[in-house]
């Protein structure tokens, strides 16, 4: 996708580099295999293979800032300032029949993870994909169904194969297994 190049655009472009290259934007500090521990930090060992966690300090305006952490292995150890966080966001990615897939989550709340000077906490992510149903009775006779994908403390889940995300379709099935009805999943 490309932005048209007018003077409209270039004065939106321009704006959005100013923003983002200021001081006001609170990026999250990135950690990775090798950063070092300060004193005082703990640690967290990675338990799902290539992940990527985004966590927020459970005391809104405390000190603590949030940080990003990039495990490229099961089992790798990263160190992070001690304090309690809780996970916004994870991405795992796995390998199977030769194609990347990702599964995606984020949401306000989230699993809480503390983090002790001096110790290693595991990293405990649920990565199986939840599947919940609702029904209603609808005032003309009929039934309403309501499907969700979740994921880690029951936030939304999107599943990638490669960088393209997989479409996803409920079907209602009657009891000898014939289709009754389908219907697309939206993402969001």
């Amino acid at each position: 996708m490309s932005i048209p190049d007018d003077r409209e655009s270039s004065a939106v472009r321009k704006g959005l580099q100013e923003f983002l290259s200021s001081a006001s934007v609170n990026r999250p500090r990135k950690i990775e295999v090798g950063a070092e521990a300060p004193a005082g930090w703990g640690s967290l060992r990675g338990s799902e293979g290539a992940t990527t966690l985004y966590l927020v300090p459970e005391e809104t305006g405390s000190a603590m800032e949030p940080v990003r952490l990039v495990f490229a292995k099961e089992g790798e150890t990263l160190p992070l300032p001690a304090g309690s966080y809780t996970i916004r966001h994870y991405s795992v990615q796995r390998t199977w029949k030769g194609q990347t897939w990702t599964l995606s989550s984020s949401g306000k709340v989230g699993r809480p993870v503390d983090i002790l000077s001096g110790a290693t906490s595991n990293l405990d992510l649920d990565t199986r994909v939840h599947l919940g149903l609702r029904l209603k009775a609808a005032n003309d006779g009929n039934v309403r169904a309501s499907v969700s994908l979740t994921g880690d403390d029951e936030k939304g889940v999107a599943v990638f194969r490669g960088s393209e995300r997989i479409p996803v379709v409920a079907h209602l099935l009657g009891d000898t297994g014939t289709r009754l009805a389908e219907a697309p999943l939206a993402y969001g």
